[in-house]
């Protein structure tokens, strides 16, 4: 959609499959869709046991979910995805708090997308017999500043620093890049966009000359990276089994077929909410500012599933993620340093938006951008650089009534 006449009231402008579903408050992320058959709704219902249900050791006793360890970052699914939604904020002292940690290590001048002792994430539990990777400390830095009509703001991040287990030896420093559970919705219908179209919006050169040179995540196995803030996984099944491994230490042997497919079929499922107040004068209004400020052209507004699309999916359905599913760069201050695949430390996916304005339902206090760091949806703007600059600029020569009415649009999303 790029550079096209989008209008100010798209939900008018074409039939859209209804594939969302009237939800709010604390279970708004946790639906099924509604195009699921009745097996589909009660192997959706497994699924959502098996991610809500904490793994225990092997040998521990316990039936059904053993296989947790020796080494692992969370004991369930659910404890980085609190209902079905982000991972908690850190509150520093206990720093974890629903993130996790991609490691990294400095080699003559160059960032490894691997710790040559730690592995890839940090994992700072451990089953008995076996010892954990240590534990993260960090620091607040907050920075000041002003919009042009001078009303201030202050940013703030924060920086991890890894802490050895004692006695632990550790051949070069840990490079932590700090990730947020992201919430589930709509996984299903961004597996359903055709790949060919994803390919089709990138500009890696920025050859129409807007600034933006979102590029596709093309992985070493050829298929297109969709999920994860890196786009990293090309499927939503890819995505889980990562989880499955890193976070849980639980290997697709231990998780068995059976189990596994239950769990993919309930994260492809998740039904995305309906908007709330689509039409209402402020939110119009600031669906014009998106567009001016240039938001849309990287959160593009809608898509059209494809025909290879996975059940439940229909085929031609349009959805409304606001995203690209592009990688981008993102500038210095949102820069994670750790690779991943063919994604650098300061590109990042971008998120889709669908979901945004209940955050605050499902979990609160809600946390933005991949690391938690914006406590609201201003404070994200606000850190976009690189190819986002010129949005935040526009943004921060905006009014008052501008900014409010751009925040009550993305609320009712």
């Amino acid at each position: 959609l790029r550079g096209q006449d989008r209008g100010q009231d798209r939900e008018a402008q074409r039939p859209i499959q209804e594939l969302r579903v009237a939800a709010s408050g604390r279970q708004a992320f946790s639906y099924p869709l509604p195009t699921l058959d009745s097996a589909q709704r009660r192997a959706f219902a497994v699924g959502n046991s098996l991610f809500r249900n904490n793994w225990v050791a092997p040998g521990s006793g316990v039936r059904g979910r053993s296989g947790l360890g020796p080494l692992f970052a969370a004991r369930s699914c659910a404890a980085c995805h609190v209902f079905d939604g982000r991972g908690g904020a850190s509150s520093l002292e206990g720093v974890p708090g629903g993130l996790l940690f991609r490691l990294g290590e400095r080699r003559n001048e160059v960032i490894r997308s691997a710790h040559n002792l730690l592995g890839v994430h940090l994992q700072s539990f451990a089953i008995e017999g076996s010892r954990p990777e240590g534990g993260v400390h960090g620091e607040r830095v907050r920075t000041p500043g002003k919009f042009a009509n001078g009303t201030p703001y202050e940013l703030e991040r924060t920086r991890y620093v890894h802490d050895p287990v004692q006695g632990q030896p550790m051949a070069s420093e840990a490079i932590l890049d700090a990730r947020i559970g992201p919430q589930l919705i709509g996984l299903g219908l961004l597996e359903a966009v055709a790949a060919k179209e994803v390919i089709a919006g990138s500009d890696p050169q920025d050859l129409d000359g807007d600034g933006i040179s979102g590029r596709a995540h093309m992985l070493a196995s050829g298929a297109l990276g969709r999920f994860g803030w890196k786009a990293s996984k090309a499927q939503v099944e890819d995505q889980v089994l990562a989880a499955f491994t890193n976070d849980l230490g639980v290997t697709k042997q231990e998780i068995g077929p059976q189990r596994l497919a239950r769990v993919v079929l309930y994260c492809r499922s998740l039904a995305v909410p309906a908007r709330r107040s689509p039409n209402a004068k402020p939110v119009r209004y600031g669906e014009q500012v998106f567009d001016r400020l240039g938001c849309a052209r990287c959160h593009q507004p809608e898509w059209t599933t494809g025909p290879g699309a996975q059940a439940p999916i229909p085929a031609g359905a349009t959805i409304r993620p606001y995203t690209d599913l592009l990688l981008h760069d993102m500038g210095p201050g949102l820069d994670g340093l750790v690779p991943d695949e063919a994604a650098q430390g300061v590109e990042w996916r971008t998120p889709p938006l669908w979901g945004l304005g209940l955050l605050e339902d499902v979990h609160a206090p809600a946390r933005y951008l991949h690391d938690g760091r914006a406590r609201n949806l201003t404070e994200a703007i606000l850190w976009h650089a690189g190819e986002g600059e010129a949005a935040r600029a526009a943004f921060l020569a905006s009014s008052d009534a501008e900014r409010e009415a751009l925040i009550a649009f993305l609320r009712s999303l």
